[in-house]
Parts: C-alpha cells; structure tokens; sequence
C-alpha cells in the first residue's frame, strides 16, 4: 500500500476526529459507551505541541460536545454530563489547576456521582412562587456565551425577572457583548468573568472557577435565601453541571431536553414555557435588545444621508468558526451581485470579528471593484460623520455588536447564515432571510429558529452545502436574492395595513 503524504500539521487533525468519531459511533450504538477516547483526547489537549492540543481541543468540544448538545435529546444531555465531568476531574488533577480541585473538594463534589447527582435534582426545581416565598433582592442571571443565544434565551429570562421582581437587582454575567445589547434594560448591572470561548480544554474547564470566585468576590452574601441564579444551560456553569450560589437557589433552564411528544418549538417558545413553571404564567416574551445610546445616536445620523427611496440591506456572512453552517464564497458574490442588480440599493457588508472574515470581505471589495462597482470600507469610529460618495454599491464596515445590531436596526433588510445577526434582526422586527447550512437534525432548525414580536424571517435550509454544484450555487443565489426581495415587499405591504 502505498504511504500517503500527510502534512504535519493536517495529521493530529485527522487522527482527533478519527478518536471523537470512534465515541460518536461507540455511543450511536450502545447504551453504554467507553470514556476512556474522552480521556486519550484529554490528555491530548493538554499536549506541549501546540498542533496536537488544538486538534484534540476541536475534536472534544467542536464534534463531540457539540454534537451531543445539537441532538436536544435528553439522552444528550445524559452523554454530555458524563463527558464533561470526566473532562472537569482531568483538569482538577493537574497540579496547575489544584485550586479547582480544592474548590471541588469544599463544595463536596469530589466525584462523578456526586456532580451527576446535583444535576439532577437542580433540573428539578420549578416554582420559586408560594406563600412563603419572598421577593429576591439579587438574581444573577447567567450568559450563554454566545451573541445569538443570549437575544434567543438569555433576553427573555431578563424581561420576565424585570416584570415578576421589579426591585431586585439583576446581574448578568458573562461576556462584554451584554453590555452593548441589554444596555438599555432598568435595573441591571454586569459582571465580566473572563470566559475564553475559544480556549484551551483547561481554560474552559477553570472557568467555572473563575465565575464563582467573582460572583462571590462581587457580593460574599450571594449564598443566601434573598439571591437567585438563573443558569439558562450555559458554558459558565459547564452546562448546569457545577454550582454558583446554593442548590436551592439555583434554576436551570434544560434547553436541550427532549421535548413532549409531537412538539418542536423554538427556544424562545421553550423558555417561556419554563419561566411559567417558574415564576408564573405570564404574557409570552419575545427576544428583544437594548442598545447603548451612542450606536442608536451614530447610526441614526449615518442613515440620514440617504433618500428614503434606498434600498439599505445589511449582510453579515459570520458562521462563529463553524464553517459547516457557510456555503461558499462564490455563493455570496453572487448573492450580492444578485440584490445589486436592483439600481438605487447600498449593501453594508460586516466583516465581523474573526481574522477570516475580515480577510474575506477585503479580497470581496477587491473584487468588487474591479468590476467597476462602487465600494468603500468604514469603522464603527467614523459612523456619525463618514459621507457615502454613491448611492448604490458597497459599504465595507467593521464595528462591535451593538454598531452592527444598530445598522441592521436602520436597515430595510438583513441576509445571514445561521449566526448572532438573525436574531439581532428578529428582535428588531428587520425582515431577514436566513440560509441555514449543515443542519444536524430537524429539531436543531426549529430550536434556532430566529423570532422577534415583529419577526419576519424567511428561512432557507440547505443540509449538505458541500455537496452543491456550481450551477446549483448560482441557483441558490438567485432564488434567495428573490426571496430576500419577497420578504421585504411583504413586510411594507402588511406594515402598511
């Protein structure tokens, strides 16, 4: 037979996603399944060469945690739990992490069973309601990371804690992102844990640590009877597994629990049906956003300089690193190409935030240029007082999630992959199309499924993009740059009466 010629590099990558198919196939077929792959990539992860700890590190968390979390099934949720504790107490065993360890100690979690265990009886508590039930003075309210999870799940537990327990402070902890998108929000303050979303095995894994030290660091009371916490299944807590303030203070949304039979909602849908075991029936809450004066203020002026005859489309192709959820970059020339063929329309193109995408918006005005179609980049910095030169072509632009959010606010429509920005437009009542690329399951679209009170979204699914022809790229860009056309000529047409 003769010897392939693998690069260095490419090899760790082949040989972590042959370990992590191995489980995935191990735990396809048997009710019992072999921790010990878990371990392997474990040890992996924690490897001196740099290349091998980073294939190992995507194999875990971006094919198997990953995966099982995209199954929303209860026997996912059973899988995960076990995979991430044997992921915790690997970590808790290095000598750099023995703060975890002694954490883990104190708390008297020292062991599978007794993690698995709280778990469980935490997925059980309902109703913080009752005759001698007292109003909370503090509720921390966790981050699920994620831009697009938080306007999905996190806004809602928000808005419902604001209308049941309008006097108590609520603190949202998680990223910096939440500051730029529930600014606007009465009575809220934040706490930003340092959470690497990209980080090593071990940086993940100690966050937790990090999140409790600054919960009680920030108030050495939240241990009490008068603090809540609401975890909405988020990465900080490893997905439920580890404790913040006390059990029975704790209320954790099981976002990826099987639902009843004949049923598949959304999430948005799916919280507020648990916030009503919670904390009462209420009125149904959309996600919503709340942006920082100053985006609202630049972008308002921004917008000014166009006619009202424009056609303003904001376009992000963000994927967050999962390049399964892309099709390609000749389907998003055409795509633009496609909507530019309507005279009188500006298209605002977010180079998001990742290093690729950047690159790719640069090489697309590139492009663009050459074939004679006006063009130009900005910044978040320059939006109150940058001028346009055209008024049909390209606006390149680079900003923070709020500067975007607010663009997409003062747009006639937005286009996007499944990412953070379609539920930004949902939220904001933007009419969107929506092309969901790599879906794992059925259940997977209708739980991302983007909604807003005044949502209209339109989505295309496309379940193998990589399977698609030249000729079937082409068609896809023309059909959705005519269904991005239909859906807003709907929305006027209704918001017309």
């Amino acid at each position: 037979m003769q010897k392939q010629n693998i690069p260095a590099t490419l090899a760790p990558r082949l040989l972590c996603r042959d370990i992590a198919d191995t489980f995935i196939a191990d735990i396809s077929s048997a009710e019992k399944f072999d921790l010990r792959f878990i371990d392997l990539l474990c040890e992996m992860a924690t490897a001196e060469n740099q290349d091998v700890a980073e294939a190992a590190n995507t194999a875990i968390y971006g094919r198997i945690i990953e995966g099982l979390c995209d199954d929303f099934s209860d026997r996912g949720i059973k899988i995960c739990n076990e995979v991430l504790a044997r992921i915790l107490f690997f970590v808790a065993s290095l000598k750099a992490y023995s703060q975890l360890n002694a954490l883990l100690e104190k708390l008297d979690l020292n062991s599978r069973e007794k993690i698995i265990a709280r778990y469980n009886r935490i997925r059980r508590n309902e109703s913080i309601l009752g005759a001698s039930a007292k109003s909370p003075k503090r509720i921390f309210i966790l981050s699920r990371v994620t831009i697009g999870a938080d306007i999905a799940i996190t806004s809602i537990i928000l808005k419902r804690l604001i209308q049941t327990f309008p006097q108590a402070e609520k603190i949202l902890v998680g990223p910096d992102h939440l500051r730029e998108i529930f600014s606007g929000f009465p009575n809220v303050s934040f706490a930003e844990p340092e959470y690497k979303r990209y980080g090593s095995l071990a940086e993940r894994t100690f966050a937790w640590f990090e999140v409790y030290k600054k919960i009680n660091d920030l108030h050495p009371l939240a241990d009490t009877g008068d603090t809540l916490l609401f975890d909405p299944d988020s990465r900080l807590s490893q997905l439920g597994l580890l404790p913040l303030v006390k059990e029975e203070n704790t209320f954790l949304f099981p976002s990826r629990a099987t639902p009843r039979e004949g049923e598949n909602p959304s999430l948005a849908a799916l919280t507020n049906l648990w916030l009503d075991k919670v904390i009462g029936d209420q009125a149904h809450c959309f996600p919503s956003v709340s942006f920082q004066e100053k985006h609202i203020t630049h972008t308002t002026t921004f917008f000014k300089q166009f006619s009202p005859e424009l056609l303003k489309i904001t376009i992000n192709f963000g994927v967050g690193r999962n390049e399964g959820k892309r099709i390609s970059d000749s389907f998003e020339e055409q795509l633009i190409f496609s909507l530019l063929q309507r005279n009188n329309t500006i298209i605002i193109l977010d180079s998001g935030s990742s290093p690729l995408s950047k690159e790719r918006v640069s090489n697309f005005l590139a492009r663009a240029a050459k074939q004679s179609i006006p063009q130009i980049f900005m910044t978040e910095s320059e939006l109150a007082e940058k001028i346009i030169p055209f008024t049909h072509g390209i606006i390149g632009f680079r900003g923070s999630v709020g500067a975007i959010g607010a663009l997409i606010s003062g747009s006639d429509g937005f286009f996007g992959y499944d990412s953070c920005c379609q539920h930004l437009a949902a939220a904001l009542g933007i009419p969107a199309v929506t092309t969901f690329a790599g879906i794992p399951n059925e259940r997977f679209m209708a739980r991302w499924h983007p909604e807003g009170e005044h949502a209209a979204t339109t989505v295309i699914p496309v379940l193998k993009p990589e399977t698609l022809t030249p000729e079937q790229i082409s068609a896809l860009a023309v059909k959705t740059a005519i269904t991005f056309h239909e859906t807003i000529n709907k929305y006027r047409l209704e918001a017309k009466g």
